[in-house]
């Protein structure tokens, strides 16, 4: 008896403990290291696109799905495009038209116009692809006219900079709110949100293009306009920090969530096997290097997906992983014409041209480089901006002094 006694003492101290909680840590899914966490940045609207490339890292990333089928929506005529295109909380769309039909405009999705801003019409080609702000006020520059708009979401005028001529396809926001953008000497400029220039930062070096933010808003990332790749400009104490590359690029930087700096550029002064991505540090040291060995070419922004992965490239498509290792490239016969964007499907869209054809494409790409579609929207023009993506799996095409915007689905 006593034994028997024993035997389910035993057994009930064994199940107590085996009921008991362990203190232990569990172990969840751990994010892939390159993970993109969105940076916060409350100066900018929530919205679709508020900014030319997506954000003020440059990334092209979209947190929405794109187009499906690649069929277009709708094409809007009877304008000379000179902007980006960038879109609002409200799915509303913003462009500036040059030429027979200046104006700043706002179309809503089914390509109904909604109001039309008066420019005056001068000579000119590009215009800054609009900005919107977490006040829902739009920013654009004009260079024809060398002013800086700040627009009311109504289409009212709410004040312009006539001063000088504000030059770039691109605004730039901070933090704080604090407006950049470059003048036509190539000088830095930080405006507050009610039109007065906060200081400026004259330089010839700066290829006044586009600006790239570092993750904590410290930094701001310029190209370089001769003998240097990107410069990294301390917005606090207005001093270039250091330079990196030898030539100029039309590939503005992309900053990843965890500040790495990523530049196409050239370190060969000898013109063979010149290009390469490389990844930066805070610091601008190289942490690691693609070279992809085309020297020839047109190269726009790359783009980097969720999980870390990046795309970029001109006549050949080419992704690596977030430690700069080879995943494969696609060859095409076609030179991409825009910066890349990538949906949160991390499928990738630009716009390419065939010089030989006259052939001008919308495509797409999944993340392994496989084709998903091709839409020509036989609109010859040389080069394009940035691709935006928007609600219901739209995405809106602007080719530079074309008449037509596109909007594909």
């Amino acid at each position: 008896m006593k034994i028997l006694n024993l035997i389910v003492l035993l057994s009930l101290v064994t199940l107590y403990t085996s009921c008991q909680k362990s203190t232990e840590p569990i172990e969840t899914d751990k994010p892939l290291p390159g993970y993109q966490e969105d940076i916060p940045w409350p100066s900018i609207a929530d919205s679709p696109w508020p900014i030319h490339h997506g954000d003020p890292q440059n990334t092209g990333r979209s947190d929405l799905s794109g187009p499906i089928t690649g069929s277009i929506r709708f094409s809007l005529d009877s304008v000379v495009i000179g902007s980006g295109p960038t879109i609002g909380p409200d799915s509303i769309f913003y462009f500036v038209s040059t030429g027979i039909r200046p104006g700043f405009f706002a179309y809503d999705y089914d390509g109904r116009l909604k109001w039309q801003f008066p420019l005056a019409n001068l000579p000119g080609d590009e215009v800054g692809t609009p900005l919107i702000a977490a006040n829902k006020t739009i920013y654009f520059n004009y260079p024809p006219s060398g002013n800086l708009y700040a627009i009311n979401p109504d289409g009212s005028l709410k004040w312009k900079i006539a001063d000088r001529r504000y030059v770039g396809i691109s605004l730039n926001i901070g933090l704080d709110g604090v407006l950049y953008i470059f003048d036509e000497n190539r000088s830095l400029l930080a405006i507050d949100q009610n039109g007065t220039i906060k200081w400026e930062f004259p330089s010839t070096d700066f290829f006044t293009y586009t600006t790239t933010f570092s993750t904590d808003g410290k930094t701001i990332y310029i190209l370089g306009s001769f003998d240097k790749g990107v410069y990294a400009v301390d917005i606090q104490q207005q001093q270039i920090k250091w330079s990196f590359g030898i030539a100029r690029s039309f590939a503005s930087p992309v900053v990843d969530a965890k500040g790495n700096i990523y530049v196409i550029a050239s370190l060969d002064s000898t013109g063979v096997n010149t290009h390469g991505l490389y990844a930066l540090d805070e610091d601008g040291q190289i942490k690691w290097s693609y070279k992809f060995g085309e020297k020839d070419g047109l190269y726009y922004s790359p783009t980097i997906d969720k999980i870390g992965n990046l795309y970029f490239g001109g006549r050949t498509l080419h992704s690596v992983d977030y430690q700069g290792n080879f995943r494969w490239k696609v060859e095409t016969s076609e030179w991409i014409s825009s910066p890349l964007v990538c949906d949160n499907n991390s499928n990738i869209y630009s716009t390419t041209i065939d010089w030989d054809n006259y052939k001008v494409s919308v495509v797409s790409y999944d993340s392994e480089g496989n084709l998903l579609w091709e839409s020509i929207i036989h609109d010859y023009r040389e080069g394009f901006f940035s691709p935006a993506i928007g609600h219901d799996n739209t995405l809106i095409i602007a080719p530079l002094r074309s008449n037509f915007i596109h909007a594909i689905k």
